[in-house]
């Protein structure tokens, strides 16, 4: 399988990087930390080699938790987040999922969403953000 890639640190013509949006949202950089840390090997799993390129699991996953941390649940609120608030351009890597493409990956994978995050728990009471 063939996933979009993000880079966070690439810079782009006008000579800023996706990096430098999360300066003031230690949270955004805290979610990507921490699900970087999990084991994703059951959700990679479950994508085949068969179709086009999805987007990275890791980078959905982490979108979905931030979101969630805020409070946002609606599909169509989180695209339009994903377009202009730089908080989520970070966590995408300037990479812009459709609210269907949000929506399918959250019913995919709503099982192990629920384990990751309980993961995320045990792991981040040691781990503080600013």
């Amino acid at each position: 399988m063939s996933f979009i890639t993000y880079n966070r640190s690439q810079m782009n013509l006008f000579g800023y990087s996706v990096e430098d949006f999360a300066r003031d949202d230690p949270k955004s950089r805290f979610v990507v930390e921490l699900v970087s840390r999990l084991d994703l090997s059951a959700l990679y799993s479950r994508y085949s080699s068969q179709g086009g390129d999805s987007y990275a699991p890791d980078m959905m996953l982490a979108l979905w938790f931030y979101a969630y941390s805020n409070g946002i649940t609606s599909t169509r609120k989180l695209e339009e987040l994903c377009k202009y608030d730089t908080r989520y351009i970070y966590i995408t890597g300037n990479q812009h999922p459709d609210h269907s493409t949000l929506s399918r990956f959250r019913k995919a994978h709503l099982d192990l969403l629920d384990q990751y995050f309980v993961e995320i728990l045990l792991i981040a009471p040691g781990r503080r953000h600013k």
